[in-house]
């Protein structure tokens, strides 16, 4: 037996079968599947995701926290492997400072929230109460702000300078973070938050001879590319009448998978009331030395409430994967009969069999 093997048993169930026809009703559907247990919520949501009947749609998996996101992530990167599956992290180191930002978690969410931005289906983002937090900038916004440079346009370095810091870049002699440009020579330098590593641009005069991807630890140039997209943090340098909800960046196609419904509403208030005793305490938080940490200053408006949170859930078809359902009054039910792996306390032998 092989996982594909595995996966085609999934997705021929019948019960996984009528889960879909309850998903594509036209109006949205609160559909509670009980008895799950363990990874088995990874394999039923890869059988949905390939199902015929959901083709083009789009997936928000909303688990209780941050650990359980990354669990569930790594399990789909193994069973589903598509192009467009990101983690949609908060983009605050702790979850009771909102002026200090981490800038991995920037650089995941502005990945995530440009290729929302750009339009197309079957997408999946696997994110956590938090996370959802943080008004986004529209679409608009996030396209209007890309800058794309190709191979042999005229590049004028002084005017794109200026753009980068108007876009919260910063200039320094080499880079190793995202929102970072050099300059040196013939050689531009910069780290988009689109991607994991940064570009270095050859320049002949005003041309652009090259474009490469290279290792900021060893400087060695990685590949080649004809044309890049540079793309400014998603969460920052945004008016607040430019920001939206996160559900309000989401294509109406979009299926909202939860684990706890019960557990991931509450963890959003505690969340919002973090939110409010931060501010009521005149923000004061101590600085952070990490120079990858990034400060900002945000308000009141550029959060929505767990109430904001609860209305937007209501207007999605929602799937509760779940072993007791905490999802009030469901309109479908569906029962597996799942349990828990037995210990093995290293008799491999047990195991292997």
């Amino acid at each position: 037996m092989n996982l594909k093997f595995l996966l085609d048993k999934y997705a021929a169930s019948p019960r996984i079968l009528e889960i879909a026809d309850g998903i594509i009703l036209p109006t949205p559907q609160k559909i509670a599947v009980q008895g799950i247990t363990g990874s088995f919520k990874s394999f039923l949501f890869s059988a949905l995701y390939a199902n015929n009947k959901l083709h083009g749609y789009n997936h928000l998996l909303v688990l209780e926290d941050a650990e359980e996101a990354a669990y569930l992530h790594n399990d789909l990167e193994q069973l589903v492997a598509p192009i467009d599956l990101f983690y949609f992290p908060s983009s605050f180191k702790t979850n009771k400072n909102f002026k200090i930002q981490s800038s991995s978690h920037v650089m995941l969410r502005t990945e995530a929230l440009t290729r929302l931005a750009t339009g197309g289906n079957k997408k999946i983002i696997v994110t956590y109460p938090e996370a959802l937090m943080e008004k986004v900038a529209t679409a608009s916004s996030l396209s209007s702000n890309i800058i794309s440079i190709k191979v042999n346009d005229k590049l004028d370095t002084g005017i794109l300078m200026e753009r980068l810091v108007g876009y919260g870049f910063e200039r320094t002699d080499f880079v190793y973070e995202p929102g970072q440009f050099a300059m040196r020579g013939g050689i531009f330098d910069i780290y988009s938050f689109g991607n994991e590593k940064p570009y270095r641009v050859e320049l002949f005069g005003q041309e652009v001879d090259s474009i490469r991807i290279f290792d900021p630890e060893t400087q060695l140039s990685e590949r080649k590319l004809l044309q890049v997209n540079i793309i400014p943090n998603a969460d920052a340098n945004y008016a607040t009448e430019e920001k939206v909800d996160f559900f309000g960046l989401l294509p109406s196609n979009t299926i909202v998978y939860t684990t706890n419904w019960q557990l991931v509403v509450d963890r959003y208030r505690d969340q919002e009331d973090n939110l409010n005793l931060f501010f009521e305490q005149n923000n004061f938080k101590k600085e952070s030395n990490d120079p990858e940490d990034k400060h900002v200053e945000l308000g009141l408006s550029d959060f929505t409430t767990a109430d904001d949170f609860e209305r937007a859930l209501h207007k999605k078809t929602v799937i509760e994967l779940a072993g007791v359902p905490s999802l009030q009054n469901p309109s479908l039910v569906f029962s597996f009969q799942s349990s828990p792996q037995p210990a093995f306390n290293r008799q491999f032998e047990m195991l292997i069999k």
